[in-house]
């Protein structure tokens, strides 16, 4: 046993630098090998759903702007007399959400 021992203290470096080389061989063939090709669909979504999507999105702005328009025409008086200030920041409040809109009409 105690040959094999020195053997092994002045022979290491042909044991390890060996199994070192398998080893980092082995692991550039686990990284570089072909991947499984995936499908080549990007998205699960169907042109029947992108065009429902954009059709109600379409919709919803639609029918803002109407909103917005009875809005403005309901609150003429106050929005005629609006400053050059308040006119500015109504282009700004004019983007929110229809509620918000009418909160800050009320508040003139």
């Amino acid at each position: 046993m105690k040959i094999v021992w020195n053997w092994i203290k002045k022979y290491w470096k042909w044991i390890v630098f060996p199994i070192g080389g398998v080893l980092a061989l082995f692991g550039w063939y686990l990284w570089w090998r072909k991947k499984p090709e995936k499908d080549d669909v990007n998205s699960v979504t169907t042109d029947e759903a992108a065009d429902k999507a954009l059709k109600e999105t379409v919709e919803a702005q639609a029918n803002k702007e109407r909103a917005l328009k009875e809005l403005e025409e309901e609150h003429l008086s106050k929005l005629s007399v609006m400053s050059d200030e308040q006119r500015k920041e109504f282009k700004e409040v004019r983007k929110k959400p229809i509620e918000e809109v009418a909160a800050w009409i009320d508040a003139l």
